[in-house]
């Protein structure tokens, strides 16, 4: 294949893939808080639009790499919300919401956020029965894995909903978030979890 053609194939294919993609989500990954204001003053019906598996804007907004700050990030959040956007939308075929994206990315402003729009978000659990705190407290890649950089998110649960603390998940290879810290060696996070006024 010649390098003209070989252009030409791998330019088709990228409109496809762009083509195939919403402007909105495409906007949300980026972070453009005025382009994602335009478009959804222009069709405020796409605020709730999944792609990919169920994943709306908000959800690109949360796991997106390329916002500039934490604070354009929140403000974006609150601006979809305020436009209607659920706080109860699920991934399809793993059941995670917004508030699992957060707890993973370690997002603690946009998890208050979200819980300010819906307390009882916190006790949703995905399919394996995992809450967002079983998503807080695991190391993954791409995100910080210091304890410092988790203490915000657990401070945010420690005096509202502190049984997430022990409660395991129906997978066997996640105990609980109190087991896990001990596990990992958070003595910070597990002296918060011990601090709680509702440890029992």
């Amino acid at each position: 294949m010649t390098t003209l053609a070989r252009a030409l194939v791998m330019a088709t294919m990228a409109c496809q893939v762009a083509g195939s993609a919403d402007h909105l989500h495409l906007a949300a990954i980026r972070c453009q808080t005025r382009l994602v204001e335009a478009i959804l003053d222009h069709d405020a019906s796409l605020v709730n639009r999944d792609l990919h598996f169920g994943r709306t804007a908000l959800f690109f907004i949360i796991e997106s790499g390329l916002c500039p700050d934490e604070a354009t990030r929140e403000d974006l959040v609150q601006n979809l919300i305020a436009r209607g956007a659920s706080v109860h939308v699920r991934q399809r075929n793993v059941d995670l919401t917004p508030l699992h994206y957060a707890a993973f990315y370690h997002q603690a402003g946009v998890a208050e956020i979200l819980l300010r729009a819906e307390p009882l978000l916190a006790t949703a659990t995905d399919f394996l029965g995992r809450h967002v705190l079983h998503f807080a407290i695991w190391p993954n890649q791409g995100v910080s894995s210091s304890e410092e950089f988790r203490l915000p998110l657990f401070r945010l649960f420690s005096d509202t909903l502190p049984v997430l603390f022990d409660m395991p998940s129906l997978c066997p290879s996640f105990p609980s978030p109190r087991t896990t810290a001990r596990l990992l060696g958070y003595k910070r996070v597990e002296r918060l979890f011990n601090a709680s006024r509702w440890v029992h």
